[in-house]
């Protein structure tokens, strides 16, 4: 038997080499994908945020609390609001529209002056607290995880 010339080896391992970096590239491009969706996301639902809590400083000076909540409920789909919780000394009980598990995590916590990020449901979730006369009002806004796309390209460096 004859060994392979070097010409052969020397090809071989160049391309074992291009094939190794391709597999690194792809690995990198992935990774840096999935922080970049991550952190978009993040700004996104901050904005969000935002913008719903100035609506809701300016929608009380103008409505009850009653109306504000059946308002803000009306409007959830599109605002990307899941759930609210109006509490305070003004009102008999606590005003409040959504799925029983993300209001109980609505209720739990102290106030923060940030929006802070939830779990319920196997959702995320951002929490807004707005400071609302006498008393607060508790959003809970769809945090949707776009950065999943990118984990899909994570996974498809399994394939090779």
């Amino acid at each position: 038997m004859r060994a392979p010339g070097l010409r052969l080896q020397l090809l071989l391992l160049l391309g074992g080499l291009l094939g190794l970096s391709f597999l690194l590239l792809h690995l990198a491009l992935a990774t840096f994908t999935k922080v970049t969706l991550r952190r978009l996301d993040e700004s996104q639902a901050q904005a969000l945020a935002s913008v719903l809590e100035a609506y809701v400083r300016e929608a009380e000076h103008h409505l009850p609390p009653a109306e504000l909540m059946a308002t803000l409920q009306r409007n959830a789909a599109g605002a990307g609001l899941v759930a609210a919780r109006a509490s305070g000394p003004d009102l008999a009980e606590p005003l409040e529209f959504g799925d029983p598990a993300v209001l109980s995590a609505l209720g739990a916590g102290a106030r923060s002056p940030s929006a802070q990020l939830l779990h319920a449901n196997d959702q995320a979730l951002l929490r807004v607290d707005v400071e609302r006369g006498p008393g607060n009002l508790r959003l809970a806004i769809h945090a949707e995880p776009s950065s999943a796309r990118g984990a899909t390209l994570i996974r498809s460096f399994r394939l090779y």
